[in-house]
């Protein structure tokens, strides 16, 4: 096990989960689920004071399939295509640019109740009304040559 993680392995991990470094108070990983807690900001992007103590949101994002613990999925925007990395290297991979790629959605052997469906359905609207930061972008642009004479 590692002695130390670098800030930007963390700030890259948070990304990867959708969300905020900034905003970030706890992350919790558990065999079934991680676990994150960010501050409230409110709409003009200021934190939420309640009772005295900064608000806090928590969501609990599922982790889902057999997975294998050797290799992640992972894209870069700018290759367009799919490879697998050791698991060992997805910090540095996502520091360079690096996206992971979700496992595809699995079927089910079971039918699922009525009841169950509508309860997962409405899980899932509430989970996409959530307000998302995106990764701040930089401002810098390389110059072209051509654009100098």
């Amino acid at each position: 096990m590692r002695a130390t993680i670098s800030r930007s392995e963390l700030h890259a991990f948070v990304r990867t989960l959708g969300g905020d470094p900034d905003d970030t108070l706890r992350v919790e990983i558990v065999p079934d689920g991680v676990t994150v807690t960010t501050y409230t900001r409110d709409e003009q992007g200021r934190r939420v004071v309640a009772d005295g103590d900064l608000a806090t949101e928590v969501a609990t994002i599922a982790i889902v399939g057999d997975g294998d613990a050797d290799t992640v999925r992972m894209r870069h925007p700018g290759i367009g295509r799919e490879v697998d990395v050791p698991a060992s290297a997805v910090g540095h991979h996502a520091v360079a640019g690096w996206e992971v790629v979700p496992p595809p959605a699995e079927q089910s052997a079971a039918p699922e109740s009525d009841a169950v469906m509508t309860a997962l359905k409405a899980e899932s609207a509430s989970v996409e009304e959530q307000p998302t930061t995106e990764p701040k972008k930089s401002p810098r642009r390389r110059k072209n040559p051509e654009e100098e004479s």
